[in-house]
């Protein structure tokens, strides 16, 4: 019986499959990035329980998640980047097993569900390049595992919450630059000592650059580009130290 369907990278392919057809196996593994999909999100997949890797990226998928997404509760990847998906976040399958999510440059709105807090498994959480709107919740502490947060070109906004350094000790890439968040960065963002990459360029955030950001042995990209505030006060005492 079938368990992998992996058509992947094959860009002049296209499923045009009636939403009526129920498949005679149960996959584990879908892969069909790089084809075109006809007829919005493939119907078929809903009666796919043991599906494990789900990567649809460059699709042409376009329109809402379907509801019955969020049910797929076995998937442990989720790929849907670079299509024209809409709407919110609320139907996406989030569970203990979800490790990796990438819903990059597509069109969704709304704010960060709560509900991604469930997915205490979590490693790679990537939505950038969406409109999504809102404050990050404070509940991301219970996503111990995360190793990638990546939140940048989308419309957030708000104070970034303490918890974001309360649990993270395993994560290496953060990147929060081109949204609107304001305030100063939390303290608690000290307890971040694996950060390779820390990005929060073209926000709002004011007061002092934090001398502590110098005791990241790991780091390796630093970018704070475009918060005016911080970069005057960090130069104006420099310039009074002399």
């Amino acid at each position: 019986m079938l368990k992998e369907l992996d058509t992947s990278a094959n860009h002049k392919l296209i499923f045009n499959v009636s939403h009526e057809w129920i498949p005679p196996f149960q996959l584990r593994n879908v892969q069909l990035s790089s084809c075109k999909i006809l007829n919005g999100f493939p119907h078929w997949l809903q009666n796919q329980r043991m599906l494990e890797h789900l990567l649809l990226s460059n699709t042409s998928l376009y329109g809402l998640l379907p509801t019955w997404l969020r049910n797929m509760s076995m998937i442990d990847r989720l790929d849907l980047s670079n299509n024209k998906l809409t709407g919110s976040l609320i139907n996406l399958p989030l569970s203990e097993y979800t490790r990796i999510i990438l819903l990059q440059d597509n069109l969704f709105n709304g704010s960060i569900p709560r509900s991604m807090c469930r997915s205490t498994s979590l490693e790679i959480l990537d939505v950038s390049s969406n409109r999504l709107s809102g404050n990050i919740p404070d509940c991301v502490e219970n996503l111990q595992y995360m190793r990638m947060l990546i939140f940048n070109s989308n419309g957030l906004s708000g104070i970034l919450p303490g918890s974001l350094g309360n649990s993270y000790s395993s994560l290496t890439w953060l990147k929060l630059n081109d949204n609107n968040f304001n305030g100063q960065i939390p303290q608690d963002l000290r307890n971040l000592t694996s950060l390779k990459v820390l990005d929060l360029g073209n926000n709002e955030f004011s007061g002092n650059i934090p001398k502590w950001i110098g005791n990241y042995t790991e780091l390796r990209i630093l970018k704070l580009h475009k918060n005016i505030p911080i970069w005057r006060y960090y130069c104006d005492r420099s310039d009074s130290s002399h």
